[in-house]
């Protein structure tokens, strides 16, 4: 969520203020509240579509128009899913076992930048090596 607050107390001081996206948003990803000013998602972003979002934001009040850019960078993430080479195993664990047992369980597919797994008590992540 972004507000073009700006237009507001710097072009137009105090006027009633339209805002509308009047340029870039291709496929109707973005939406503004036409009275705020407030830019929201109106669907999912998909970095492996487009990297970038560039959007052209207009105001405008009394019979004047301001206009901005606004550029939304779009990160990488793993959104496949996990590709076993084994099912995945059971692994018991003994109440109040403290030896700190490993338990691996190997896969394929891309790269991930953070590794996570969870358990009934919780979940952790940690950064591979290498």
């Amino acid at each position: 969520m972004l507000k073009f607050e700006w237009f507001r107390y710097r072009v137009f001081s105090g006027a009633e203020i339209k805002y509308s996206i009047t340029g870039g948003n291709v496929g109707g990803l973005f939406t503004i509240d036409q009275r705020s000013g407030t830019v929201t998602l109106a669907a999912a972003l998909d970095h492996e579509l487009s990297h970038q979002h560039q959007l052209e934001v207009t105001a405008e009040a009394g019979g004047a128009a301001a206009r901005a850019q606004l550029v939304v960078q779009v990160g990488d993430v793993n959104d496949n899913a996990p590709e076993f080479v084994r099912p995945a195993p059971r692994i018991t664990v003994i109440e109040e076992d403290d030896r700190d047992l490993p338990a691996t369980i190997a896969r394929e597919d891309e790269p991930l930048q953070w590794t996570s797994w969870s358990s009934r008590e919780g979940s952790t992540a940690k950064q591979p090596e290498g």
